[in-house]
């Protein structure tokens, strides 16, 4: 005991038993040694002390109380300039408590010693690294002697603070890019940065999309985001000097605050928009009602279609006239004059024929309109109300499309043709297998009649229509175009996942943005996009 033999033990067992009870020791911490060796009985002084035959030695640290002593270190939380004060309450009588360690603990069982509490800063300690998560502390109570290196543990707890991080809150700025705000954080002297995740809700993995290092920063716009759509986010706050165990887990988990919102500023919705240049745009919610929208004065004018049903529709690309088929067949053609705000009915028996079925129309800026209707195109004059030909197809048209000037047309019927109508007949320009299909996309400039352009395979093409010579081309790549802005000459393309923004002259990608899986259904005007949902983003 200390260094001093106090017992001796001949064993023929392999057990014994020590009973420092018998040693009368006065209240202290001792250390205790066991030798053990082999008595070989030879009668050798080496033999006779254990020597000969030593084995090993054992130390031990004896506590010697004269009374029970135990204690539960029960933790006060306090915060305090931008920290955390920890503190237990050791009464003044209670002076066998020597020391309390603090540990901190992470949900992968790894704890870090955080702080040392003792009567000589009065059991107060701090947290240099909380920063209101759900922490969890193990703190343990030892006792031990004047002049003694030795602890012993009498008691211990485990306590969580309060959890305390700010609160996030989902919202939309005025463009449609999802806001979020938060308060700053209470542990500033302990803040080390912000980060911002987010994800669609269809979506497994968070994405991080911004790291803020200011503690006062307690705003972000997020503009690049999958939209429209509904997106989950986290905020998690990053101490300055993070536990041994901080990883993603454990941040997302306990360090962090979630909220929801939708992405998108409010707008309306639609099943077929369009948009020509000038001031208006064009759209359906119901069949009875063409809805007119004016981008300068912001209001909406009623279109009404008197039979209740708009079958199909166009407008002419100068934003001159409206025209829409009212039924199937044996029924009203609705010219809509856009001047004057004036509709006019024609009887659909003196443009295609009684009993004719109606398919896609487009209508030029004089009033002229191509018609598919079965394996025929119609070439009408609304405003003379005159029949100026028909042109024989191969197999049903499903798409044709009218130069603004009405003497020129793209036809899609299994093959894409373009022809001109000129002394009352009809002349091929070019023809070709190639660019047909529902991914192809055809037309005519605005403002500059004399070009056309078309779109397949990830190729935009501008040409001259009297002669299809190549202006210029460029590569993309979307898989489709959602429609052209000829007021800012952009075109907007969507391939799976993505919008992206093109320059029409430099086919350079001015704007991409994840989009919503769930929704293909865009248009693009000036510097806003437009999603069927009800729902647009401004992003310029």
């Amino acid at each position: 005991m200390n260094g001093t033999e106090v017992e001796l033990c001949t064993l023929n067992s392999s057990e014994f038993t020590i009973s420092p009870k018998n040693y009368d020791l006065p209240e202290g911490a001792y250390v205790l040694s066991v030798e053990v060796g082999v008595h070989s009985g030879t009668g050798s002084i080496a033999d006779v002390t254990g020597a000969e035959g030593f084995l090993f030695r054992k130390d031990f640290i004896l506590f010697v109380f004269n009374q029970f002593v135990s204690f539960t270190p029960f933790m006060d939380f306090f915060p305090e300039s931008g920290s955390l004060r920890l503190a237990v309450n050791v009464p003044s009588s209670t002076t066998y408590v020597k020391r309390i360690e603090v540990y901190k603990t992470g949900s992968n069982s790894v704890s870090d010693l955080i702080a040392i509490l003792t009567e000589a800063n009065g059991f107060t300690g701090w947290d240099a690294g909380f920063v209101g998560e759900g922490a969890y502390y193990h703190a343990i109570a030892y006792t031990g002697f004047p002049g003694s290196n030795f602890y012993l543990e009498i008691g211990d707890i485990q306590q969580s603070p309060d959890f305390d991080l700010p609160h996030l809150t989902a919202s939309t700025d005025s463009l449609g890019y999802p806001l979020l705000t938060w308060r700053k954080s209470n542990y500033y002297t302990n803040f080390g940065s912000y980060r911002i995740y987010s994800k669609d809700y269809s979506e497994d993995q968070y994405n991080l999309d911004k790291t803020l290092y200011g503690v006062d920063d307690t705003s972000v716009t997020l503009s690049h985001c999958t939209w429209p759509g509904y997106l989950q986010y986290k905020l998690v706050v990053v101490p300055k000097s993070p536990p041994s165990f901080f990883d993603d887990e454990t941040a997302f988990n306990h360090y962090s605050t979630s909220a929801s919102g939708q992405s998108g500023a409010p707008s309306f919705s639609y099943w077929r928009l369009l948009i020509p240049a000038g001031v208006h745009f064009y759209y359906n919610t119901t069949l009875d009602v063409i809805m007119q929208h004016s981008f300068e004065t912001g209001q909406t004018y009623e279109i009404q279609v008197p039979t209740g049903w708009a079958y199909a529709m166009a407008v002419s690309p100068g934003d001159k006239y409206l025209l829409a088929a009212t039924g199937l067949s044996d029924f009203d053609y609705l010219l809509f004059n856009v001047g004057n705000s004036q509709s006019s009915l024609h009887a659909s028996s003196l443009v295609i024929g009684a009993g004719t079925p109606t398919g896609a129309v487009s209508v030029a800026d004089n009033g002229r309109a191509a018609i598919c209707s079965q394996d025929k195109i119609f070439l009408y004059d609304f405003l003379q109300d005159e029949l100026l030909g028909i042109l024989p197809l191969s197999s049903e048209a499903d798409r044709v499309v009218i130069s603004p000037d009405g003497t020129f047309f793209f036809v899609s019927d299994g093959t894409l043709a373009l022809w001109k109508f000129s002394d009352a007949a009809f002349h091929l320009i070019w023809s070709s297998a190639n660019f047909s299909g529902p991914s192809s996309h055809y037309g005519f400039e605005t403002g500059n009649p004399g070009r056309a352009y078309l779109f397949s395979n990830h190729t935009f093409e501008v040409r001259n229509r009297e002669d299809w010579s190549l202006v210029h081309s460029f590569s993309m790549v979307s898989d489709e175009i959602c429609n052209i802005d000829f007021g800012s000459f952009m075109i907007l393309g969507q391939e799976e996942g993505f919008l992206r923004i093109y320059d029409y002259n430099s086919g350079s990608q001015l704007y991409a943005n994840p989009r919503n899986q769930t929704n293909s259904n865009f248009r693009f005007r000036e510097n806003t996009i437009y999603s069927s949902g009800g729902s647009k983003l401004v992003i310029f």
